[in-house]
């Protein structure tokens, strides 16, 4: 399997991830008082467009390259 084949599935698969509730978390320190803290999490979801569009790139790329296979032969 070519590079950008694997590229392209990998794109596809990294947004169904994130457009099917994937996201990421951040941690921040509140009170730090001394040998004991507080740490909060907030947990920050993908916009759906920004999925979209990866899911657009990696079929871009798998009609790119399977294009580009045939040409060749």
């Amino acid at each position: 399997m070519r590079i950008t084949n694997l590229a392209g599935v990998a794109l596809i698969i990294v947004a169904a991830f994130l457009y099917f509730g994937g996201g990421y978390a951040s941690q921040r320190s509140v009170v730090d008082v001394g040998g004991m803290s507080m740490i909060t999490e907030a947990h920050h979801p993908v916009q759906p467009w920004i999925a979209g569009l990866m899911l657009l790139g990696g079929v871009a790329l798998l009609i790119t390259d399977t294009r580009r296979q045939r040409a060749r032969s």
